[in-house]
């Protein structure tokens, strides 16, 4: 399988009491958040096998996988030139 990268985004949710998992990526196929859990750690495992187990999905599917964004392509930001 090619080794594909994309952004995991964890953020707590006082209302859920739970790590909230994103995947920017994946927002146009998948409900988000799309994965959770108790602490840092497991949100973190969880978003790695969500990846994971997408990605065996899409493929035995045929369906072609998000794709990763090169942080390279993106514009600088906060970058000024002297005048």
């Amino acid at each position: 399988m090619t080794n594909y990268r994309y952004s995991i985004s964890i953020q707590w949710s006082e209302a859920d009491k739970l790590f909230l998992v994103t995947i920017p990526e994946f927002a146009d196929r998948v409900m988000q958040p799309c994965t959770a859990g108790k602490t840092y750690q497991d949100a973190l495992a969880a978003a790695i096998d969500c990846i994971e187990s997408l990605l065996d999905y899409w493929q035995q599917e045929g369906i072609d996988p998000p794709v990763s964004p090169d942080p390279c392509d993106r514009a600088p930001t906060g970058i000024q030139s002297g005048a």
